[in-house]
């Protein structure tokens, strides 16, 4: 950069000073620049290049994004998170621009409350950055932080032009650019069984000399990755010379992250990350580093030619595009004008020993017309920071002058034999010059030089295990396991428990014990293959045995033949080569005696028959004395009567005996059929029997049968000459599961039967009044089948016989209910009932008279006493001879009737009726009416004149009512009338 150009800068910067500060305030601050033009103000181009973060469950990869936003150097990348929880430890790389140098920060809103001022949310804050420089690091997600999705900010401004205050996460700066991401803090749960752990660095060459542009890192951060996110693990970061596989624990390294700040040696590294909960714990994949410094190389102007797109392919194995771009595009221009750029964060790209890795390069030409370009490409095989070994030219060729862009292709070629793990490869494109112009290192005018991370992958196969078998016992075994890879573990197991990590190990004094399968894993970087042996153990040189022989038998033992006890040797040659001699120790045993056995075994006819058995060992069965043994023990065939013989020995210490013999006697099965019944002539009568036939005659045959399913005492009796067997003495009821036994031989089983009593009689029926008054005549009269007696019962312990009964002057306690069976031939038929009602007589009683208060009258009465209050009768009775009722009443509450309306004269007869039974008449009633006055004494003032008045006077000894009467219809009520203006 010119100072022409610098100083425009400043006075650009004066100028927008002078325009003041317009702040934005929203829920989180947007940051604006001073110039009008964002991140490219005036051509200026600071801003964030990459930004990247490890560690997390999910991770932030925002790789060559330049100027992304040129209005307000202002972007959130909403859709971009990093995933982890409390406690965990968040990895971040930061790649500046090509253009100037700037200083970076890194804040986090904790609390969400919309800022970040809080303690502790200014995570991360940087020195001065160089162009094209990188800046890694790392921060903990603190052990507090709330679950939920929290603002992550970076933030770059030139230094040049920052404030004495400072650059914060809301200031407004001269240069630079702002992007906002999201961080989402998980919730954690205690650890629990055996954990899994991934290991990652933030760089894989260690420069220790003060680092310079082109991607040299002074440390690399590793960090643990826990399968599952939780509370509880403990850390251990182990390192071992690489390749040699020796690890040690490095003294305080047991956090999550572990800085390596200086390396004089190629060293690999792994964790181990234990549950402290559960005691489970597990190793981390092999992180390989190694001291290298690279030089730089860049152009020094932004015009010219660039390096494109960038891809590479390597068989088997995922393509590597830069940028991410579909195969066959190449115009995209991932650092447009640059002059260096770093991609070692993006990849790795996958290189394969002893094999070949295609490419193609887009070369973008800007301007109308171009000088050639040329293009080498550079792998650091040896790892040793430079370019310039033999071999690690891998391309060199040359472009087109052609506006637009042009293409390289090729394969690039991959030594045998490298050692695994990550390297650098360099791409150098320089326009004009020629080829032998292009160098790794130093300056050059117009062109692009791109820096990226290789892989070199272990080559492994082919694997073979491979050993000095087969072997005699008390060898020594020794295994062999044949690969090209030398940086990489063996596991070997294999028979009798063995293991080990040797390459090639040994067993001495090899036994029987160590044959078998052997295999091999090797495992280079996390890179395995697996091979096996079969190693075959041929029995040791001296044996010794011990054989038996029976007595009167020989044994031949090579060219001896031994009919005594006793030791013998002899040498022998096998076909393996480990000759042996063997001790043969010969016991003579006796011959046995014939097993025990039991016979005659017999059977019935068509019966089950059992597998033989016989006292001994190692028994040999046989159908005849000298015949063929049998596979086993036979079991005999019991479908025919008669007999036949078995024969068995024994065996004893391999000497077998004499055979005996056992009889088979097969006896015939009654089989026998129904014949006739005879059911008992009298219920309960024991006459009733069973006929059954198709027995041999005059034999002994013991019966047995059930009667109502109830087990029967057995009865021992002989056929009839024509095979009949007669059950006797039978009652009624159902016979079954009748069988005969002859010779421990049980028929067939027959039933069921069932014997019958007579019939009984017909239910009688009765006839005769059911309801009837106290004191009358009961009479029941009963029928059913003729000849059958009767037997009666009923109330009061009431008990006759005869088909008709009579009870005279019956009372109440008669009354209930009256049974009848009938019985003939000692059967009773089922009982008829009849239910007898014996209503009682009312009884009543005279109660208060009353005569008719006046002659003629009829207020008289008389009261019937002695009923039960609110019962309905009809009551009848007789006046003056006149029969009067049955009429209706309803005793009173204190059980009166009171006849009412009645008039002087006789009343008798008088009873009351109840559910038809009448009660005795009450004595003759007599009323009257009143007696009679005496005659008034009348007197008179007559004679009178005409015209006066006539006054009538009545005097009588009672009280009473007086009717005048007179000539000329004259009529009065007054005792004392008087007739006004009397005429003659």
């Amino acid at each position: 950069m010119s100072k022409f150009y610098a100083l425009f800068r400043v006075i650009a910067v004066l100028f927008c000073l002078s325009l003041g500060q317009n702040g934005n305030s929203q829920t989180y601050c947007t940051t604006s620049l001073y110039g009008p033009s964002g991140c490219n103000f005036i051509g200026a181009g600071d801003y964030i290049k990459s930004f990247s973060t490890t560690g997390g469950v999910t991770n932030i990869t925002n790789l060559n994004t330049f100027c992304s936003n040129t209005s307000t150097a202002y972007t959130y990348y909403s859709a971009m998170n990093h995933t982890g929880a409390a406690g965990a430890v968040v990895n971040f790389t930061i790649v500046n621009n090509p253009n100037y140098a700037e200083q970076f920060k890194i804040w986090v809103d904790w609390n969400n409350d919309g800022d970040f001022v809080d303690a502790g949310e200014n995570v991360f804050t940087s020195g001065t950055i160089s162009v094209n420089g990188s800046a890694t690091g790392s921060f903990t997600i603190p052990a507090t932080a709330t679950a939920g999705t929290k603002r992550l900010r970076v933030r770059c401004a030139d230094p040049l032009f920052i404030p004495a205050a400072g650059m914060t996460a809301c200031s407004q700066e001269s240069y630079g650019e702002c992007e906002d991401y999201n961080l989402i803090v998980q919730v954690n749960q205690p650890c629990s069984g055996t954990p899994t752990v991934a290991a990652t660095s933030s760089a894989y060459n260690i420069c220790t000399s003060p680092p310079v542009p082109n991607g040299n890192a002074a440390n690399a951060v590793l960090t643990a990755v826990p399968g599952t996110a939780a509370l509880g693990y403990s850390y251990q970061w182990q390192s071992s010379p690489a390749c040699v596989y020796n690890f040690t624990n490095i003294t305080g390294a047991t956090n999550a992250t572990y800085t390596v700040t200086s390396l004089t040696a190629a060293t690999h590294y792994r964790v181990i990350l234990t549950c402290n909960n559960s005691g489970g714990a597990a190793t981390s994949n092999i992180l390989a580093l190694y001291p290298a410094c690279y030089c730089s190389s860049n152009a020094t102007s932004t015009a010219g030619a660039d390096i494109g797109n960038f891809q590479f392919a390597t068989t088997g194995y995922p393509a590597f595009n830069n940028p991410v771009v579909p195969t066959g595009i190449y115009t995209s221009n991932p650092a447009s004008n640059a002059t260096y750029t770093n991609f070692t964060s993006a990849g790795p790209i996958n290189m394969v020993p002893g094999s070949n890795s295609s490419f193609t390069i887009s070369q973008i030409n800007s301007g109308a017309t171009q000088l050639a370009s040329y293009l080498k490409i550079y792998v650091d095989f040896n790892r040793n920071g430079v370019f310039t070994d033999a071999g690690e030219t891998v391309f060199q060729g040359a472009g087109s002058t052609t506006p637009g862009f042009a293409t390289f292709t090729g394969f690039l070629p991959v030594p045998a034999g490298l050692t695994p793990g990550m390297t650098r490869m360099r791409i150098v494109l320089v326009q004009g010059g020629n080829v032998n112009t292009v160098t790794s290192c130093g300056t050059y005018t117009n062109g692009e030089t791109e820096d990226y991370s290789v892989f070199i992958r272990p080559v492994i196969t082919p694997l073979t295990a491979t050993s000095n078998g087969p072997l005699c016992t008390g060898a020594t075994l020794q295994l062999n396991a044949n690969t090209s890879n030398s940086c990489a573990t063996f596991s070997w197991t294999g028979p009798n428990g063995f293991t080990s990590a040797l390459q090639n190990p040994s067993i001495t004094n090899v036994s029987s014990l160590h044959a078998g399968v052997y295999t091999v894993v090797v495992n280079s970087l996390g890179i395995t293959a697996t091979a096996s042996n079969t190693v075959v153990v041929n029995p040791t040189i001296t044996t010794s045995a011990t054989d038996s022989i029976c007595a009167g038998s020989a044994l031949s033992f090579g060219p001896q033949t031994i009919t005594s006890p006793g030791v013998y040797v002899q040498a022998f040659s096998t076909a393996t080569g480990c000759d042996s001699t063997v001790t043969l120790t010969v016991n003579v045993n006796p011959v046995p005696v014939p097993p025990a056995v039991v016979s005659p075994v017999v059977y019935c006819q068509n019966s089950t028959a059992t597998q033989l058995t016989a006292n001994g060992t190692a028994l040999q069965w046989s159908a005849t004395l000298n015949g063929a043994s049998l596979p086993g023990a036979p079991t005999p065939v019991t479908n025919i009567a008669g007999s036949t013989k078995y024969y068995v020995s024994q065996t004893l210490n391999g000497c077998t005996s004499a055979k005996d013999s056992i009889l088979i006697v097969v006896n015939p099965t009654p089989f026998i059929s129904f014949t006739s019944l005879l059911h008992p002539t009298t219920c309960g009568g024991t006459n009733g029997s069973i006929t059954i036939g198709g027995l041999m005659n005059n034999l002994p045959y013991t019966i047995d049968y059930l009667k109502d399913g109830v087990q029967q005492p057995s009865l021992n009796l002989n056929a009839t000459f024509s095979g009949n067997l007669t059950i006797p003495g039978l009652s009624q009821g159902i016979y079954s599961g009748i069988t005969v036994t002859l010779n421990n031989c049980i028929s067939n089983t027959i039933g069921q039967f069932v014997l019958t009593d007579p019939l009984p009689p017909v239910v009688p029926v009765i006839t005769g009044a059911t309801t009837l008054c106290a004191g009358e005549t009961m009479t029941f009269n009963a029928s059913s089948t003729a000849g059958s007696s009767y037997t009666w019962i009923g109330p009061s312990s009431y008990a006759a016989s005869g088909s008709a009964v009579t009870i005279a002057g019956i009372q109440v306690a008669n009354g209930g209910v009256y049974s009848v069976t009938a019985t003939l031939n000692g059967c009773v038929s089922p009982a008829a009932t009849a239910t007898l009602t014996v209503n009682p007589l009312p009884v009543i009683s005279l109660g208060q008279v009353i005569s008719p208060a006046t002659c003629s009258g009829l207020q008289g009465s008389i009261t019937v006493s002695g009923l039960i209050p609110g019962t309905g009768y009809s009551i009848t009775y007789i006046k003056n001879g006149t029969t009067i009722g049955p009429a209706p009443v309803t005793a009173g509450v204190a059980g009166n009737i009171v006849l009412t309306g009645l008039g002087a004269g006789s009343y008798s007869g008088i009873s009351v009726s109840l559910n038809g039974c009448n009660s005795l008449p009450l004595s003759t009633v007599v009323l009257t009416d009143p007696a009679i006055p005496m005659p008034p004494l009348v007197t008179v003032n007559s004679p009178v004149c005409q015209g006066s008045d006539i006054n009538l006077t009545a005097t009588s000894s009672v009280t009473g009512s007086y009717s005048w009467t007179g000539p000329g219809s004259y009529a009065s009520s007054s005792q004392n009338p008087t007739l006004t203006n009397a005429q003659a």
